[in-house]
């Protein structure tokens, strides 16, 4: 009969019951005679039939009630778990500025993405200084595209000399597909959820946040030489000041208090009045130039742009504040008609190691094949 696995369930073909049950008939009968002509092989036919609807039945209704399921059946078991599809998640994208320090990019200042024509606008403000300044921006239209490089000043503001996109925005959707939701569900009631590993999760969930870390100090020391002992930090890309500062203080315990770069004062349920602390990461562009030696398989066109494309989706995947090894690129590099590979990181680094704030990017214009 059907079984229950790791993979799901394992449901008989018909010809496997007819043959399940053509041995238990001459098992109990002593009948061998069960050609499909025969009495006792119409029977069986009958019987076989039933038995695989009956079992066809018995596996979606358990599939439907659980994670296995998908679209409605899959919000319904959900909801029961009280985790809802999400809607409406735009597309989050990081602008690098550089202009006149002191100058001022408000919260909704709106970019326009030269492949598509989308508006983009800045979650929060931010202010230029030592030249530079990074914002996270959003889509106002749902499950677009945003390339590297193609967002642009929808009008121009006089300070800033120059402002777009270093990597690809981390597209968004109308609807939270069915894999996604069923990643969530499985973290819902275990220990991933508790504490600042929840926090994480939280931060995760808020509309327009594409990244987030955090790091739990639990020490008597120092960490990454400015996150005090028994303080926690919250490093987040994209996401509005306010929901970033109350999801922390949802998670501050008593005695345990928050760290970062910037605050904002938040109100407990009883009206008291308490700073919630957060980071907001900044974007490192890395350099990357790949020697290829190759033999005859190797087709130079769509291998080229596919090594390209492998790397640029590696780096721009690391998480915040991870380690760009120089041995995992040149893994990616060996493709068939790859023989050997060499490169170099940003001029001749061997490892590309971000600060505990900083997440790693790169793009087409930065990666290249000699």
């Amino acid at each position: 009969m059907a079984v229950i696995t790791e993979e799901g369930v394992k449901l008989r073909s018909l010809a496997d019951t007819v043959l399940d049950n053509s041995t238990l008939w001459t098992q109990k009968t002593g009948d061998v005679d069960v050609a499909p002509s025969s009495a006792a092989g119409e029977l069986i036919a009958i019987k076989s039939e039933a038995d695989t609807r009956f079992e066809q039945d018995l596996a979606a209704a358990f599939v439907n009630n659980t994670v296995m399921a998908d679209e409605i059946n899959l919000d319904q078991y959900a909801e029961r778990k009280g985790v809802y599809r999400r809607l409406n998640v735009p597309t989050v994208a990081v602008v690098s500025i550089t202009g006149d320090n002191g100058t001022i990019i408000l919260e909704g200042t709106s970019f326009t993405c030269s492949a598509n024509d989308e508006i983009f606008t800045t979650q929060y403000q931010v202010t230029i200084a030592g030249g530079v300044a990074q914002v996270a921006v959003s889509s106002e239209n749902y499950g677009v595209t945003c390339p590297a490089q193609t967002l642009e000043l929808t009008s121009e503001i006089v300070g800033i000399t120059t402002a777009t996109n270093t990597v690809s925005g981390v597209i968004g959707y109308k609807t939270e597909s069915d894999e996604s939701l069923r990643e969530r569900l499985q973290l819902v009631g275990t220990e991933q959820t508790h504490i600042k590993d929840g926090l994480y999760f939280a931060l995760l969930l808020l509309n327009g946040v594409s990244f987030a870390k955090v790091i739990d100090n639990n020490t008597d020391a120092v960490m990454h030489g400015e996150i005090p002992a028994r303080y926690f930090s919250a490093i987040v890309v994209g996401g509005n000041d306010s929901e970033v500062a109350n999801t922390v203080y949802d998670f501050m315990q008593n005695g345990n208090p928050s760290f970062g770069e910037q605050s904002l004062i938040v109100s407990s349920k009883r009206g008291q009045k308490y700073p919630a602390y957060f980071t907001r990461a900044t974007e490192q562009s890395v350099e990357i130039e790949i020697t290829l030696t190759t033999d005859a398989s190797f087709y130079d066109l769509s291998g080229e742009g596919f090594i390209i494309n492998k790397v640029i989706e590696y780096t721009n995947s690391l998480k915040i504040g991870e380690t760009l090894y120089k041995q995992k690129v040149e893994a990616i590099c060996f493709i068939e008609g790859v023989t050997a590979v060499s490169l170099t990181l940003d001029g001749g680094a061997l490892d590309i190691v971000p600060d505990y704030k900083t997440k790693l990017a790169t793009n087409n214009t930065l990666v290249s094949i000699a």
